[in-house]
């Protein structure tokens, strides 16, 4: 299906086509999902007394697959590599914000 795909887009020889051009022609069976790799946001937090820019990806439910959590966030500590990375990963998870 992928090839036929890549197929099908390469033989547009660069015109441009419009997701909405698919939902008309093929409704329920087109699945979209607007991605970005630009943080929604970016905040300031503290963790483990020191200060890092925290950018936010957003949220995803995820009650389908889990009975204790509803959603799950995507978070980015800039620069926090250095001062987490000897942390075992349950430690880590739960210093203080």
């Amino acid at each position: 299906m992928t090839e036929n795909f890549i197929r099908a887009f390469d033989a547009l020889e660069g015109e441009s086509i419009m997701g909405t051009q698919l939902v008309e022609i093929y409704g329920d069976a087109v699945h979209s999902e607007a991605i970005s790799q630009l943080p929604q946001r970016v905040d300031t937090i503290t963790v483990a007394g020191k200060e890092y820019q925290a950018s936010y990806y957003g949220e995803k439910s995820i009650a389908d697959a889990s009975e204790l959590f509803r959603t799950w966030e995507l978070w980015r500590l800039e620069g926090a590599f250095e001062d987490f990375s000897a942390c075992p990963a349950w430690e880590a998870l739960h210093h203080s914000v």
